[in-house]
């Protein structure tokens, strides 16, 4: 019996990156904020004197910015909940933090070349 570690999830690294991205790709605002944070990344990667932004390392970057934008959308988002009096099970910010589970899972350089290859092809 042959045992693997492939974790793979739906054309992803892992569940949760899967749950992540898809989240990202069919809520508007999520999708709109995820671009907007993704190329305050790449002008970032470029003012430091990188010209190309495909590649590991760039999309890691990219990724990494947008994993923790979203982290940081989550917390103030349950901040707003918490002071409001409590959760809706209906509410896309908590239904899309639930769905991922684990966040230090979700692979970065993943989201960040699935997103740089959707702003490619806008």
């Amino acid at each position: 019996m042959t045992m693997t570690n492939d974790e793979t999830y739906n054309g992803y690294s892992n569940r949760e990156t899967w749950a992540f991205m898809l989240h990202l790709d069919n809520d508007q605002g999520l999708y709109e904020m995820s671009r907007d944070w993704a190329r305050e990344a790449i002008a970032e990667w470029r003012e430091y004197g990188n010209d190309d932004e495909s590649g590991g390392y760039a999309d890691r970057v990219i990724g990494e910015r947008v994993v923790w934008q979203a982290i940081e959308l989550w917390a103030d988002h349950e901040d707003d909940l918490a002071t409001r009096g409590g959760y809706s099970t209906g509410d896309p910010i908590v239904m899309w933090q639930r769905e991922v589970g684990s966040v230090w899972r979700v692979d970065e350089r993943a989201v960040g070349e699935s997103i740089r290859e959707d702003l490619e092809n806008d």
